[in-house]
């Protein structure tokens, strides 16, 4: 899949993990597009905090927002002044959300019962770091005991490649990708009037009439999208 804004992160297997936690009859992933506006609304430092979870079968994706300056990089595998740099962070970023938490107890129990489901098992090796931020992947998701498997197995890389190379270089096989999936998102006062995936080619851009309207729920208005999708190239 292609989420607009986003880079892959990972994906992995939920064989590996305990059932997903449910929420209000809903599991927590289905809960996330429901309690997208409600992120989209938090501090700016913090809240790109949970990636964005895409569910493919028995797996699931997972997407950060994409990097401006680094590369992202895991938690648990950082050394020295990075590693105490990003656990710091990432204890300033939990405390922000505990914050949160106790204060929807007050004025919304369903978020606050989602961000406390949300951020209840923190794996460093599900922790992504760059731009001075966290993200966590596999958020709200126990792994089993006894897993066996090598984490490189169970987290399956999915970030992009750095390489360096002659830009006359053709790609392996004489092949590229040609075609990648967008997801659009209504955010929770809203649904949309179309299906939320198109598919389009590598390169090419979206056009007006291939963005889905927002059909906003009663008492709520569309004022437009968080990151405008118009005129957005597709690339990997």
């Amino acid at each position: 899949a292609t989420v607009i804004n986003y880079e892959p992160l990972f994906n992995t297997d939920l064989k590996y993990f305990k059932a997903l936690q449910i929420i209000g009859e809903k599991s927590i992933f289905d809960r996330y597009k429901l309690a997208s506006s409600m992120l989209d609304k938090l501090d700016e430092k913090y809240r790109d905090f949970l990636a964005y979870p895409v569910r493919v079968i028995d797996k699931i994706e997972f997407y950060g927002k994409k990097a401006r300056n680094d590369y992202p990089q895991i938690l648990a595998e950082l050394q020295d002044d990075e590693a105490y740099k990003y656990q710091r962070i990432k204890t300033e970023t939990l405390d922000y959300y505990n914050n949160k938490i106790e204060e929807f107890k007050i004025i919304d129990k369903d978020k606050s019962e989602f961000l406390a489901a949300a951020t209840k098992f923190i794996d460093d090796r599900f922790v992504f770091c760059y731009d001075n931020k966290v993200i966590l992947g596999a958020w709200g998701m126990q792994m089993r005991e006894n897993i066996r498997e090598d984490i490189t197995e169970i987290r399956k890389d999915m970030r992009r490649k750095i390489k360096i190379s002659d830009p006359t270089d053709e790609p392996e096989n004489g092949l590229k990708k040609s075609s990648f999936i967008i997801t659009f998102s209504s955010g929770e006062y809203g649904t949309l009037s179309s299906n939320s995936t198109i598919t389009k080619d590598a390169n090419s851009y979206l056009g007006d009439d291939e963005i889905p309207q927002v059909d906003p729920n009663y008492g709520y208005e569309f004022v437009g999208w968080t990151e405008t999708p118009y005129g957005y190239q597709v690339t990997e």
